[in-house]
């Protein structure tokens, strides 16, 4: 027997019972390498999103004002 765990999708959304939508297996796992990626972490410029957990997360949002170039370009 197969004890699969469900928790909460964030970013929190609704599902069609009207109460916060929750998942399992893939779909926990999206939603949490997304929590951590999008949330603004601890580098140079700032202390970070979450004052309690300023390492959590992730600098991405400096790339968005950073220089473009070709490597860049053959990422995107």
């Amino acid at each position: 027997m197969s004890h699969e765990l469900t928790n909460l999708l964030i970013p929190f959304r609704r599902d069609k019972k009207r109460d916060f939508a929750s998942g399992s297996g893939p779909d926990i796992l999206r939603s949490k390498v997304l929590q951590t990626l999008l949330t603004q972490g601890a580098t140079a410029r700032s202390s970070g999103e979450l004052p309690w957990r300023t390492a959590f997360g992730a600098g991405l949002e400096l790339l968005r004002h950073q220089r473009s170039d070709a490597a860049l370009a053959e990422l995107a």
